[in-house]
C-alpha cells in the first residue's frame, strides 16, 4: 500500500483520505494512535514546513503512521470501502483527537455491534460535527434507544448519514428512535436516512409518520432530511402540513413513484425559494407548475397549499404574476 499522496494531503489540507485501501480494524488502531500522537506532540523548534519523504525502513500502515509527523491539523478523516476495519475496528475510536470534526466510516463492514460502538461513541464525543456511515448494517440495527440517546445527548453532531443502501430500509423502531430525538435535538441540520422508509403495507409507517411530524414542530435547528421512498400519500400529506409551520426546514428528499407533484413543489421547496431570494423567473415557473399540477388532479389540494404559501409571502407578487400571466 502506498500512501505518499495521501499524507502530502493531509499536510496540506488537514484532510486524511484512505479509502478503499483495504484496511483492516489493526490497521486503523494504527492510525488512529498515529493521529493522536501527533495531535499532541509539541511543535517543531525550527518551524520548518513539511516536505513529504519516504519512510526507507518502514512500509504501509507503519509508513503511514510515521509519515504523519507534524500534520497537526488534520480535521477530516475518510476511510470509506474498508471493509476489513470492521466491528473490531470500533473499538479504536476513542484513541482519534479532539482536532477530527469529520469521520467518514461508510462501507466499512460494520454490523450490528460495530454501529452501537460508533453510536455510544459519539454520545459523548464534542468534537465531531459531521458523520457518515452510509453502506452499513443499519437497517439491522432495531432499538430505538441507541438512536434516541445519540441524538439527545450529543451537542455538536450536524450532519448525520446513516443510510444503509441498496433498496433496505431504517427499521421501524430505528425510525421512532430517530423521531424521539429529533424532539430535543439542538444542533443536528442534516440527516440522511434510507433508500426506502416504507409503502402502504409497512403498518408501521402511519406511527412514524406521526412522529416524525411532531418532531419537525419542536426542531429548531434541522435544514434538511432525506427519506428516500416513500409511497405513503397520507404520511407526505402530514408532513406537508407540518412542515408549513417548521421556520428551519429547507429541504425534504422524498423519492416516490405514485405522487410525483411532492417531488416537484411542496411548502418546503417554497419557503427556500422565498428564504434564498430567487429571482422573478423562478418565482413565476413554481407558480405556474403549482397551479398545472393542481388542474390535472381533481381533488388534489397540493397545488394550491404550495401556491397559498408562496403569494401569501410576497404581497406584491400576486399582482405582477397576474400582469404577466
Amino acid at each position: 500500500m502506498e500512501f505518499n499522496n495521501a499524507v502530502a494531503k493531509a499536510h496540506k489540507s488537514g484532510v486524511l483520505w484512505l479509502g478503499f485501501n483495504g484496511l483492516s480494524s489493526s490497521d486503523f488502531e494504527t492510525i488512529a494512535q498515529a493521529l493522536d500522537a501527533t495531535a499532541h506532540q509539541e511543535e517543531e523548534e525550527d518551524g520548518r514546513e513539511y516536505r513529504p519523504r519516504k519512510c526507507r525502513r518502514l512500509e504501509g500502515v507503519a509508513a503511514l503512521a510515521a509519515s504523519l509527523r507534524g500534520a497537526k491539523d488534520i480535521w477530516k478523516f475518510n476511510v470509506v470501502g474498508n471493509t476489513a476495519i470492521g466491528d473490531e475496528g470500533m473499538q479504536h475510536l476513542r484513541l482519534l483527537p479532539p482536532c477530527i470534526r469529520d469521520l467518514d466510516l461508510s462501507d466499512c463492514g460494520l454490523k450490528v455491534e460495530g454501529i452501537k460502538t460508533v453510536l455510544e461513541y459519539m454520545r459523548t464525543n464534542t468534537s465531531i460535527t459531521r458523520l457518515i456511515m452510509w453502506g452499513n448494517d443499519t437497517d439491522k440495527l432495531n432499538e430505538a434507544k441507541c438512536w434516541t440517546n445519540l441524538l439527545q445527548e450529543n451537542d455538536t453532531l450536524e450532519e448525520l448519514c446513516i443510510n444503509p443502501g441498496g433498496c433496505t430500509s431504517i427499521p421501524p423502531s430505528a425510525c421512532v428512535g430517530l423521531a424521539f430525538g429529533l424532539h430535543k435535538n439542538k444542533r443536528l441540520r442534516i440527516l440522511t436516512l434510507s433508500n426506502n422508509i416504507g409503502d402502504e403495507e409497512d403498518t408501521f409507517l402511519k406511527h412514524k409518520s406521526v412522529l416524525f411530524a411532531r418532531s419537525f414542530l419542536q426542531n429548531t435547528t434541522l435544514e434538511k432530511i432525506e427519506f428516500g421512498i416513500c409511497r405513503d400519500k397520507m404520511a407526505l400529506y402530514m408532513w406537508e402540513q407540518t412542515l408549513e409551520k417548521n421556520q428551519t426546514l429547507l429541504s425534504v428528499g422524498v423519492y416516490t413513484n405514485k405522487m410525483e407533484h411532492y417531488l416537484d413543489l411542496n411548502a418546503v421547496q417554497a419557503r427556500r425559494l422565498f428564504q434564498e431570494d430567487s429571482n422573478q423567473e423562478q418565482w413565476e415557473n413554481a407558480v405556474v407548475q403549482a397551479a398545472k399540477r393542481t388542474t390535472k388532479r381533481q381533488g388534489d389540494l397540493t397545488g394550491f397549499h404550495a401556491l397559498y404559501y408562496l403569494l401569501r409571502n410576497e404581497p406584491g407578487f400576486l399582482i405582477s404574476f397576474m400582469k404577466q400571466h
